[in-house]
């Protein structure tokens, strides 16, 4: 198996929406994706996607977003949707996906980045 591995654009939505789907058991989600990675109000996310042919078979991603630090504000950046198709889980898929999305983060001149661990889909919760 050979996957190449490359920065999702606006002509990947239908192709990210059947992975969302795969991957998370989520419908109906284009409208969603489409403001999340390409419509952002915070500024346009680094996708990185794992492609065996034309299929979606992992991504990860980092959303912009500006945080404060005492009285200064500084852009930082979010790791998102990390998820790979169990099939494609040994090697190096994730190793590649992070280091993509990394560079993208450090390039953009981000602070630092950061993400949650959920255990389960739909768990985190806000009060």
């Amino acid at each position: 198996m050979s996957l190449v591995y490359r920065l999702a654009n606006i002509n990947d939505l239908d192709s990210l929406v059947k992975f969302h789907e795969d991957a998370c058991g989520i419908s109906n989600a284009s409208d969603f994706l489409k403001w999340k990675y390409f419509d952002n109000p915070a500024g346009r996310p680094n996708i990185a996607i794992a492609l065996d042919e034309d299929r979606i078979v992992g991504r990860i991603g980092a959303v912009p977003l500006r945080v404060r630090i005492g009285s200064k504000y500084a852009l930082a950046a979010q790791t998102v949707d990390i998820d790979i198709l169990e099939d494609y889980r040994k090697g190096t898929p994730f190793f590649r996906l992070e280091k993509i999305a990394r560079k993208e983060v450090e390039d953009s001149g981000a602070l630092f980045d950061f993400g949650f661990v959920r255990t389960r889909l739909h768990e985190f919760q806000i009060h």
